[in-house]
């Protein structure tokens, strides 16, 4: 029965610990300071973090990552960063009450220094801008486009975990725990009564 018991709390905790973290998706589409009939910016990301809460740093982060892609038309050349957690610098955002994304800033790399490195600001109001430092190699060589900006919409979409799905479980793991204490103390009252006859 303590075994049991046991089993149902772990169950618990998992699920709650799997429930409580709220993730935002993200994608952004611009169009960098070069010929706009030339070149193309693709962004899409995401990044998680514990409970609900109105501002999340860089410390509160559990998982992030992004993929930016700058594609060039009139050469034969894209370049693509991929990023994760370990590479950021800096990060903030900030939510409403229903985890809708109002604010997101951050930074992968140098990006002054770093060939990869890409900077992101948002505000809900203005819009997107990346900054990039990046090498792609063209028809003459390679060529460095650090500091290369581009603007555009950024299109955010969240999972915020349902809390009534929570009590629901407790309740009804404290009853199954119930049941299975019961069906024990009445074993062991059934072999109580059984002694008492002998």
């Amino acid at each position: 029965m303590v075994k049991m018991r046991s089993l149902f709390t772990l169950m618990l905790l998992g699920f709650v610990t799997a429930a409580s973290a709220t993730v935002i998706n993200f994608s952004y589409s611009g169009v960098p300071n070069c010929d706009p009939n030339s070149c193309t910016d693709e962004l899409t990301g995401s990044f998680a973090f514990a409970d609900t809460p109105l501002s999340v740093d860089l410390a509160d982060l559990t998982a992030f990552s992004f993929t930016d892609t700058l594609s060039y038309t009139n050469l034969p050349a894209t370049f693509t960063v991929t990023r994760s957690l370990a590479d950021l610098q800096s990060f903030t955002a900030t939510l409403d009450e229903e985890q809708n994304l109002l604010t997101l800033s951050f930074k992968s790399d140098d990006i002054n220094d770093q060939i990869g490195g890409v900077e992101l600001t948002y505000t809900a109001a203005a819009g997107a801008q990346v900054v990039h430092c990046s090498v792609i190699e063209g028809k003459d060589g390679p060529i460095e486009g650090c500091g290369l900006l581009s603007t555009g919409p950024l299109v955010t979409s969240n999972s915020v975990p349902e809390p009534s799905i929570i009590p629901l479980l407790v309740i009804g793991l404290g009853i199954a725990g119930f049941g299975f204490g019961g069906i024990g103390y009445e074993r062991m009252k059934g072999r109580r009564g059984a002694r008492s006859l002998i």
